[in-house]
């Protein structure tokens, strides 16, 4: 079903509003075109935007966090588990990034972090031959035991292959998804942020 949206006077909106005709609206003016007062009309939009029949903008971004993990996207109810080193984010809308911040704790008993993807509007992603791979941006955030980042105290942006990345799956054309694998994390990072973009 279609986010529900309302109509408060002259703008949409989110949240529930009461909608109360004028006493104008109400009363029919043989010359006039109009037959339904104004709150009929605002029920009958109400109804084509549930019903997916009118689409009231694609700009709704939702931020939420999970087991410190962050993701942004147009879904109201993303799914986020975490179990074993493996992360598993899940969402009906597109997904615009994520930032996961770990710890040796966060990834497996080998060290590694297992992060699968999943959603109907992901780029490509549907096979071998789409795959499309996000930019993936490591920070060592280990200097954060002795303080805010600072020119004395820097977090290292790591954007190179080591610890390596590797795809380790990809989805189906009726299950978009990809499978990315962190290799040795904990024999680096103490603390470490990975930031995803785009998916």
């Amino acid at each position: 079903m279609a986010k529900k949206w309302y109509i408060s006077e002259k703008y949409l909106t989110d949240k529930e509003v009461s909608v109360r005709p004028r006493l104008s609206d109400l009363a029919l003016n043989p010359k006039s075109d109009i037959r339904f007062p104004q709150v009929d009309l605002a029920n009958y939009i109400q109804d084509l935007i549930d019903d997916g029949d009118v689409v009231a903008g694609d700009s709704y971004e939702n931020v939420e966090t999970v087991n410190n993990i962050t993701i942004s996207t147009g879904d109201t109810n993303p799914v986020v588990s975490t179990t074993g080193g493996i992360i598993s984010v899940s969402a009906n809308k597109k997904i615009n990034y994520l930032v996961i911040n770990g710890e040796d704790a966060t990834n497996d008993a080998e060290g590694n972090l297992t992060i699968n993807i999943s959603s109907p509007d992901l780029s490509g992603n549907t096979s071998k031959e789409t795959l499309v791979v996000p930019i993936v941006q490591k920070i060592d955030k280990s200097a954060m035991a002795f303080g805010d980042p600072s020119p004395s105290n820097p977090y290292s942006i790591d954007l190179d292959n080591n610890p390596a990345i590797k795809v380790v799956g990809v989805g189906t054309p009726s299950a978009p998804s990809i499978s990315i694998k962190l290799y040795g994390l904990t024999n680096i990072y103490d603390k470490y942020s990975i930031i995803i973009i785009p998916l």
